[in-house]
């Protein structure tokens, strides 16, 4: 059995498929903890380019704009405790000057994922849910936060706002290579519950409605898995 993570078609864009082929290097299965990579490093490395993309016109802001820029770029490379602070600092006056426009709004999830990486869960918790109030249309980011705080109901033994979690970030997810990394980690949150059924209808579904996935061959492995436990289970 391959090893278990712990914890919807876009039209033709060039810029989209770009991006897609970033996520696609990243999250390779030959790559440890893919949960964590999703969301603090995918997630940094592309904002940037995406930014404009998903951007909307109503309550922007220039400065906010440049301010929010600046603190990822920063927290992509931070190296030291005092890069670390100047980024919370950043984020922090984005959250309270700027709380209005759509920089200030994203700050509360780039707050999530720097108290994460922190180590606190509880506050990275706090900032996602703030961000996930807001309407803000970036599917990318809605579905990262989603992403996050299922890793952390995961950690906290709540398997079920978990699941529910992850499968909304599958949901919200705007690219085909994220969409198949949710589900599958969707399945093997049902399969760690031994919601086996569950489970084997989610990595069918993966298998089938991505194909091209790297993630299809892990996802018939534990198809294979599974029905061999089914099978005993119904013998004894």
């Amino acid at each position: 059995m391959s090893k278990k993570m712990t914890k919807a078609e876009l039209r033709h864009d060039p810029i989209r498929e770009e991006l897609e082929k970033i996520v696609n290097f990243i999250i390779k299965p030959d790559i440890n903890k893919k949960e964590k990579q999703i969301g603090a490093g995918i997630l940094v490395i592309i904002a940037i380019g995406i930014f404009y993309y998903f951007s909307s016109r109503p309550k922007y802001d220039a400065n906010a704009q440049l301010m929010l820029i600046q603190s990822m770029e920063t927290m992509y490379n931070i190296s030291d405790t005092t890069s670390a602070k100047q980024v919370e600092a950043f984020l922090t006056r984005l959250t309270q000057q700027y709380g209005n426009t759509l920089s200030g709004k994203k700050a509360f999830y780039y707050l999530g994922v720097l108290y994460y990486k922190k180590g606190n869960k509880k506050k990275a918790q706090q900032y996602f849910q703030k961000f996930l109030k807001f309407s803000i249309p970036d599917p990318l980011l809605k579905a990262s936060a989603k992403g996050y705080l299922g890793t952390i109901y995961m950690d906290t033994g709540d398997y079920t706002t978990a699941f529910r979690m992850v499968y909304e970030a599958y949901q919200a997810a705007p690219l085909k290579s994220l969409k198949a990394f949710y589900l599958y980690r969707a399945a093997n949150i049902k399969e760690m519950q031994k919601s086996y059924i569950e489970a084997v209808s989610l990595y069918k579904e993966l298998t089938e409605k991505f194909p091209a996935s790297t993630f299809v061959r892990d996802a018939r492995t534990e198809l294979d898995y599974l029905s061999f436990i089914m099978k005993n289970n119904k013998k004894g």
